[in-house]
């Protein structure tokens, strides 16, 4: 963190309670210099529900706290294999929950707005949050993907099965050890791709989607804003052509300084977006 220099960005870890009664973590982030109307953003990091942590998001959530005046709420949700499926995805509604009824021990007003990035899921049919941002994300268990036989071997994890970073066998593994119960398998829970106008999602909020070109996991990306676009839910894609899963992690990279920027303006694109949503 030192990297980023004089950052002004205050953090705090705390506990708060789930579901399940047991705690998590989480890492609030504030700017110094607040911009607009008052904003959390909270933040599922990535790692396949196997690895990853609140901790090594520390620079990442620092940036964003930084350049936009967000409070920025990292989320350590238990993980796999030790915690099956559905755990994480309980965990992140349990976080959305919990800042939503806390505004005030958080310093914000109640009515100040939410926006949910990283996993899907705390997004979905969800009208109090106001925008959400999935980069590279991983919307439907493998044996669930919506096939399509005229589309063949130029499915993505078909074409970038042996991809750098994240090749599809990494991908089925991380799926054997998520251990979920049988019936929630093909729940929209664990598969939000699959929702469909017949569905009881209503209300879905403006969608920033970035996706990578060379990633196994791209067309979900891609086939879930091709759906909330016929439902007419303002979205915003963004591809990298050629560049494997989440190779924004190399800070040092020309495209990864590109990736930055377009998120940053993907997110003031939601905060102006917003009001499509109804409260």
């Amino acid at each position: 963190m030192k990297a980023l220099g004089k950052h002004q960005v205050t953090w705090e870890t705390r506990t708060i309670p789930t579901s399940d009664s047991l705690e998590i973590p989480i890492r609030v982030f504030r700017s110094a210099t607040q911009k607009g109307h008052p904003s959390v953003l909270i933040y599922y990091h990535g790692g396949g529900f196997l690895t990853g942590s609140i901790s090594t998001e520390d620079p990442f959530c620092i940036s964003l706290a930084r350049d936009t005046g967000f409070t920025v709420i990292s989320v350590g949700y238990r993980v796999i294999p030790e915690w099956k499926a559905p755990t994480q995805f309980n965990d992140a509604w349990d976080a959305r929950t919990w800042v939503i009824n806390n505004a005030a021990d958080l310093g914000l007003p109640q009515d100040f707005d939410l926006y949910v990035a990283g996993t899907s899921a705390g997004g979905l049919g969800e009208s109090y949050i106001k925008g959400q941002f999935l980069a590279a994300p991983w919307l439907v268990l493998t044996e669930n993907f919506p096939f399509d036989p005229k589309v063949g071997d130029k499915t993505s994890h078909i074409q970038c099965r042996d991809a750098d970073f994240l090749s599809y066998p990494q991908i089925e593994q991380y799926r054997a050890l998520m251990g979920e119960p049988e019936e929630y398998r093909d729940s929209l829970l664990l598969n939000p791709l699959l929702f469909d106008e017949k569905s009881s999602i209503k209300d879905l909020p403006p969608t920033l989607v970035m996706v990578c070109g060379d990633d196994a996991l791209r067309d979900q990306g891609l086939i879930y804003q091709q759906k909330l676009d016929r439902l007419g839910v303002p979205t915003k894609l963004n591809a990298y052509a050629g560049y494997p899963h989440v190779f924004w992690i190399f800070p040092d990279l020309a495209m990864s300084k590109k990736w930055y920027q377009d998120l940053l303006e993907g997110l003031q694109w939601l905060t102006e977006k917003q009001g499509h949503v109804r409260n």
